[in-house]
């Protein structure tokens, strides 16, 4: 099970949907948030509920990059084998409308013709995050609705600090929302090529190093190893992360094809690695070993990584790919 403090495979901000029948209070809860969160309001909650439940569930998400795996011979009951194409996973980078899943979902209680708790029963999508806000009658309510697993929190609205508990809340259950989803993937990963996702002292390095480059999203790398980095702009930068064994190999292979001293000796040291892709002229010579090498890091986690930021990763065209700051600029125009 994927830890809170583990890497999801891919995570990009999602959006939250509001509804409450007093559209003057949504709108004043809205400025009072964080600028950064994608909110959406409604006023009216049948027609809110029945645009949420024609948006394709997560489920649709996952089938992007997982199946099932056909077997020649008939399997054992219960038996199944997945299949993921982390390819498609990286693909959705270039999804325009990634931006628009709904994660969260926040509502009203009290609200005429159809409240809160019914609302939530009749939202298709079971991956959708609900918090729930309450008045002071409706607290024991909310309590008995979280205890079925019907909502995932409940706020008063007259709290003093509402805001700043709101937005810790949706943060937090955008994050499970992607935990979940990622789930399976992640597992795999894990135990195979991407260990360094479930390495708690290395995942607390990489939230340090999203908060200084500023990434809001990123997506599973297959080869190298790693993960591809976006910020608000969509400027894209790759961290290549490599074990131990996967160095050695590097230095092994790149030692059968010739490459320079310099190169082999930088591999042996763990000073740089090699990311080929920047190198499109094969077989290689020496100026494209150098331009191919990049300088590493060692990080000393659970295990012992060696890694790299490639800016312009190859591949990746900024210039077809939607920003989130545009993204928000858009909905505010729209508001």
């Amino acid at each position: 099970m994927i830890k809170p403090r583990d890497i999801v495979p891919f995570y990009f901000p999602s959006s939250v949907l509001f509804v409450d029948d007093n559209a003057d209070y949504l709108a004043n809860l809205a400025l009072a948030l964080d600028p950064d969160l994608a909110c959406r309001l409604h006023s009216n909650p049948l027609v809110s509920l029945a645009t949420l439940n024609q948006s394709p569930p997560a489920s649709a998400l996952v089938d992007r990059y997982c199946s099932l795996f056909q077997f020649q011979e008939r399997p054992q009951p219960g038996q199944r084998l997945m299949e993921f194409d982390l390819e498609r996973v990286l693909r959705e980078v270039y999804n325009p409308g990634r931006f628009d899943l709904v994660t969260v979902l926040v509502i009203d209680y009290a609200m005429p013709g159809l409240d809160g708790l019914e609302y939530c029963r009749h939202v298709r999508d079971p991956a959708v995050k609900k918090i729930l806000l309450t008045g002071k009658a409706d607290e024991k309510i909310a309590v008995q609705a979280f205890n079925q697993g019907l909502i995932d929190r409940f706020l008063p609205k007259q709290s003093p600090d509402l805001v700043m508990r709101l937005t810790q809340d949706i943060r937090a259950l955008q994050q499970a929302y992607f935990r979940d989803l990622c789930q399976p993937l992640a597992n795999v990963l894990a135990l195979a090529s991407h260990p360094f996702l479930r390495d708690e002292a290395f995942s607390g390095w990489f939230g340090g190093l999203c908060r200084q480059l500023g990434v809001i999203e990123h997506y599973v790398h297959a080869d190298p190893a790693g993960l591809l980095l976006l910020d608000d702009g969509a400027n894209a930068q790759l961290l290549v992360v490599l074990s131990e064994q996967d160095l050695v190999a590097q230095h092994d292979e790149a030692f059968d094809l010739g490459a320079p001293p310099q190169v082999l000796e930088a591999l042996r040291q763990g000073s740089g690695l090699l990311y080929r892709h920047a190198c499109r002229q094969f077989p290689m010579v020496d100026d494209n070993w150098y331009a191919a090498l990049y300088p590493a890091e060692a990080f000393h986690g659970r295990d012992l990584y060696y890694y790299a930021l490639i800016p312009q990763p190859a591949g990746v065209s900024p210039g077809t790919i939607r920003s989130y700051r545009r993204y928000l600029e858009r909905l505010d125009c729209a508001g």
